[in-house]
């Protein structure tokens, strides 16, 4: 671009002056001193003129002219080409965009223009943020919407923005690069942009909400990694939504102002941008570990009770609490599969499932939603079946879920035993993460199959710890945002009461459930009722019902109220079971003095009736143990499964079971348990066979 030079006003010659030294200026010899004075004669030096001229030709142009880049204004040599060097290689527009950087429209650089309306002797363009500039068409064509470079004839400031056009420029470049330019910001949370109105910084975020004005704004909830939150605004372009691309959950960096609107903080939104799988990744870690309400880590949360187990096991329940928040950031869904009809599995899985609810809430997801992002399914035994984890993703997969974020499993009161490491592997395979929440015994091998493994047996073989007790510990760190202790801590103590536990734990958990009102009679009329319901609800979870009976979300009014109608029938129907099962059942000694109860199961009880076989077995055995005393072994045989209690102190299940399928190898005998309580199933035709075998176990 050829441009007139302002030292010599484009003649390419610089005349100077300076006084004349013989004449001091004075243009003669004499020295005017009034009217009717003589002049004298003129100054031979500067001919009467007082100064001397000279001229010489311009050194800062090139005959009258400057030559600059069009690009970027560094100056060039001659006329041979309008760029320069740098930008024949590079060339580059820029693009004005929102914060904007003053520096940019001085008009050193060249700047992208989009055709706004054409007429025969204006085009007017606009520059962006607010700016218009128009020139004169010449000989040449536009359209509307055309793109062009174009430069400033003169700078132009702030209060230009919106009102008359100014002049420009149109460059002929047919090849450039545009490059989107701004104010620089410096990356900053929320609590350091707010500190001051005005500020403009970039934030790593992500949305937790998004909400289209009518016409208006959008407006969008921001989290930043600290966990605090802010409202943000943006126009889209003719009312339409801003950043349409950008949902619910998405990580961002967002580039913005803070404002008081109406008293209330605002974020002016610039830029909004995703980020990489991997940045997002990195996000949801960080804020998944942090309380979003004290802005403090969630490793500082302490528990309810003080447990050396639970001290051991803190790094486990930090890492579970963080898979699942994480989750439940980048809207995974999480499938809660419970041991059910089981009062330890129900109140495990109804202490996760409440903590997830409040952590969405916390999030500021609609309960509507809440169905969507998590289920709870119910399943009759201790095993992570193949069948269920194929169905599971199979559902996943044809409702489109791709293969990044298929659900999270939280496996409460299951998934201990080797009789469940071909799922595990399954979800492996898929990459989907498992979490377990059990009591029972595992089986080697069971800890590397899991994201997380929550099993008071990694510890020691404490059988005082149940599965309730560890998810309402659990359930704690998931909701760090919450004050959950009057809302669930029944959970634990129901959990060890329908399990029939002693330890320190339990009594803990009895006594500050007893300051809530949950005293061991509710607790007792609780686990009945929950029992009698969960028994006729089979593969029904029960939903708010359950919760109501278990004390979480009602009131104690309503909770008196449905244990008062529930439990008298189920204690009832309890009662005859129990009667006819003590007149049924046979007492002998064995050769080690302990006594062996045994029970045919399915000639003295319902199947498919309430009680529970299991059930109605442990309240056989505690009747016996009060009646005998010492050491008493309680078997209920049916055809092809049996349930044992023992009240043996060196009794080990674990070590029972596998003692059998060592002694009798080719039966396929399966089973699970805890220390003094299991189940074996096997084949009907070797029923005789596996009680003889369990009869010299249990007497040697």
């Amino acid at each position: 671009m050829r441009l007139r030079c302002k030292e010599c006003k484009g003649n390419g010659i610089i005349e100077s002056s300076q006084t004349c030294a013989d004449c001091q200026g004075a243009g003669s010899d004499r020295i005017n001193l009034g009217v009717g004075s003589s002049k004298g004669t003129a100054c031979q030096t500067c001919k009467g003129k007082g100064k001397l001229f000279s001229k010489a030709k311009c050194d800062n142009c090139v005959e009258g002219f400057h030559y600059i880049c069009d690009l970027c204004g560094s100056d060039i040599e001659g006329e041979e080409s309008n760029v320069c060097a740098t930008c024949e290689e590079n060339p580059i527009v820029i693009q004005l965009i929102q914060p904007l950087d003053a520096k940019f429209l001085t008009g050193s650089k060249a700047l992208l223009g989009i055709i706004e309306n054409v007429r025969d002797d204006r085009i007017i363009v606009d520059l962006g943020c607010g700016f218009s500039g128009f020139f004169n068409p010449h000989d040449r064509k536009y359209k509307q919407g055309y793109h062009l470079p174009i430069r400033l004839r003169n700078p132009i400031v702030r209060t230009d923005r919106g009102g008359n056009a100014v002049p420009v420029i149109p460059l002929r470049v047919s090849k450039y690069k545009t490059v989107k330019k701004h104010l620089p910001v410096n990356d900053m949370t929320i609590e350091e942009i707010t500190d001051k109105v005005g500020t403009v910084g970039k934030l790593f975020c992500q949305i937790t909400d998004k909400f289209q004005l009518r016409n208006g704004p959008t407006l969008f909830t921001m989290t930043d990694t600290k966990g605090k939150k802010i409202q943000g605004s943006a126009f889209g372009e003719r009312d339409e939504v801003a950043f349409p691309t950008i949902s619910r959950g998405t990580v961002v960096n967002v580039v913005a102002r803070f404002r008081l609107i109406n008293e209330k903080e605002r974020l002016q939104i610039y830029k909004m941008d995703k980020v990489n799988e991997q940045e997002a990744l990195e996000f949801m870690d960080i804020l998944s570990s942090i309380d979003q309400t004290s802005g403090k880590s969630i490793e500082e949360q302490e528990f309810y009770i003080e447990s050396e187990v639970y001290n051991t096991l803190k790094p486990k329940f930090v890492q579970a609490a963080k898979r699942i928040r994480t989750a439940l950031l980048k809207n995974q869904n999480i499938i809660i599969r419970y041991h059910s009809p089981c009062v330890d599995g129900v109140a495990a899985a109804y202490a996760v499932d409440y903590a997830i609810r409040s952590y969405l809430h916390v999030r500021g997801v609609k309960r509507e939603d809440f169905r969507r992002i998590l289920r709870r399914i119910p399943q009759n035994n201790h095993i992570f079946e193949i069948r269920e984890i194929v169905r599971d993703l199979s559902f996943a997969l044809d409702d489109g879920a791709n293969y990044r974020n298929l659900p999270l499993y939280i496996l409460v009161d299951v998934g201990s035993t080797a009789d469940s490491k071909g799922a595990l592997d399954i979800c492996k395979s898929y990459g989907v993460d498992a979490i377990a929440i059990d009591h029972h015994y595992p089986s080697d091998g069971m800890e590397e199959k899991l994201h997380t493994f929550l099993n008071p047996y990694l510890i020691d073989e404490n059988s005082s710890i149940t599965s309730g007790m560890m998810a309402t510990e659990l359930a704690k760190f998931i909701a760090a945002e919450n004050e959950l202790d009057s809302n669930i801590i029944q959970l634990a103590a129901i959990s060890g009461y329908s399990d029939n536990v002693e330890g320190e734990e339990y009594k803990n958990y009895l006594e500050i459930a007893s300051e809530n009102e949950f005293d061991k009679n509710r607790i007792d009329n609780i686990t009945s009722a929950i029992d009698y319901v969960l028994f006729g609800l089979r593969y029904f979870d029960g939903g708010e019902v359950i919760r109501n009976v278990l004390g979480i979300s009602a009131s104690k009014e309503k909770n008196t109220e449905l244990i008062e109608s529930i439990t008298p029938t189920a204690k009832s129907l309890f009662a005859r079971a129990l009667k006819v099962v003590l007149d049924s059942c046979t007492v002998e000694s064995l050769d080690n003095e302990a006594k062996l109860v045994t029970l045919e199961i399915e000639k003295f009880s319902h199947r498919y009736e309430y009680p529970a076989h299991s059930t109605l077995l442990t309240a056989l055995h505690q009747t016996k143990l009060e009646e005998e005393g010492g050491n008493v072994y309680t078997l209920g045989i049916s055809s092809d499964y049996l349930i044992i209690r023992s009240s043996v102190l060196d009794f080990n299940f674990t070590n029972f079971l596998t003692n059998i399928q060592e002694t009798l190898p080719n039966l396929a005998i399966r089973g699970s348990g805890h220390k003094s309580v299991g189940n074996i199933q096997f084949m009907a035709g070797y029923r005789e066979q596996i009680i003889e075998e369990i009869k010299k176990l249990i007497s040697s």
